[in-house]
């Protein structure tokens, strides 16, 4: 019997305030950013500290990371557990969202 496949259903502003907003983002291996309330990211790039900004437009996640960079836009889907961020029509990448604990979890 095949597994039935997961659900998708793409985030609104308002539940990507909820899911992101004073949390830890993260690719797992390439970036973490803590998206800070105050609309400021603290972050750690391929071990390289950054700063940024982030805002939500259109029902998007935008990111501004190192700060002054442009704008990178995303759509952020649930799929069952798991987020991904997805722009033009195709998943860009698996993101994961944690509790913001420490500096110590950015380093």
């Amino acid at each position: 019997m095949a597994a039935q496949p997961l659900s998708r259903h793409t985030l609104s502003g308002a539940e990507i305030n909820k899911t992101f907003v004073g949390k830890v983002a993260t690719d797992g291996h390439h970036w973490t950013y803590h998206l800070k309330p105050d609309g400021s990211i603290d972050g750690v790039e391929m071990g390289r500290p950054r700063k940024g900004r982030w805002s939500i437009h259109d029902n998007r996640l935008c990111l501004s990371v190192p700060l002054g960079a442009p704008e990178q836009c995303v759509a952020i889907v649930r799929e069952g557990k798991g987020l991904i961020f997805r722009d033009n029509g195709m998943d860009i990448t698996d993101v994961q969202v944690e509790p913001y604990r420490s500096r110590q979890q950015l380093q």
